[in-house]
């Protein structure tokens, strides 16, 4: 999940439906993989301790030694399962960890591809990832090759058409078609249509004698 510009609510719009997943009987891991401005811990009221920039640096270093032990101590249970539960979904988030010197490299490397293929043989029905915003930086450029599907999240109060202009070549450029587009600031504006009240399915005198 991600946008064009910064401070556009792509994070709370991932943290808001990875709830609303977990909510409906889904098992989700939610990863903050912006390691420069990180926001998604705040949304749980985590502590930035050990997280994805702890285990990307490990690979970084061993591509090929995947230290699951700190992925363990790594996610955090946010919602967890319950017995006997009508609705056994669950909730687990890796923050962005320990400030990183070069957040651009570990994002945008091999270890990052190593990362998300370790997720993608857990038992997760869904990962959504918070990455950074598209344009000004090249994280999120380089991440939208190693991920399944991109969904933008974009503020239209914010954006405007030169970014959008941007956005579109970009996306053009990396041959990417985003999943869909969670759409925020938008103004919307009172019908009279909509004002006045709808008549109901059966007249009055129908309604009295129906069975």
């Amino acid at each position: 999940m991600t946008g064009a510009l910064h401070a556009e609510g792509k994070t709370t719009a991932t943290a808001r439906l990875g709830r609303a997943l977990a909510q409906a009987g889904h098992r989700v891991l939610l990863v903050s993989a912006d390691l420069r401005v990180p926001k998604l811990h705040e949304m749980f009221g985590l502590q930035l301790d050990v997280g994805l920039a702890d285990i990307l640096a490990v690979l970084d270093w061993d591509t090929k030694t995947f230290d699951e032990d700190l992925m363990v101590r790594a996610t955090h249970v946010v919602i967890g399962p319950v017995d006997g539960g009508a609705r056994p979904g669950e909730l687990h988030v890796i923050t962005s960890g320990s400030k990183s010197k070069d957040p651009g490299r570990l994002v945008a490397g091999p270890a990052m591809k190593t990362f998300l293929e370790y997720v993608r043989g857990l038992d997760y029905d869904y990962a959504l990832i918070d990455a950074p915003p598209l344009l000004g930086i090249a994280d999120s450029q380089a991440l939208a090759r190693y991920v399944d599907e991109v969904l933008l999240v974009n503020r239209l109060d914010r954006l405007t058409l030169e970014h959008v202009d941007e956005l579109r070549d970009l996306l053009d450029r990396l041959h990417l078609r985003p999943l869909g587009i969670v759409v925020i600031g938008a103004r919307g504006e009172i019908s009279p249509y909509y004002m006045q009240r709808r008549p109901g399915l059966f007249a009055e005198d129908e309604a009295q004698t129906a069975p």
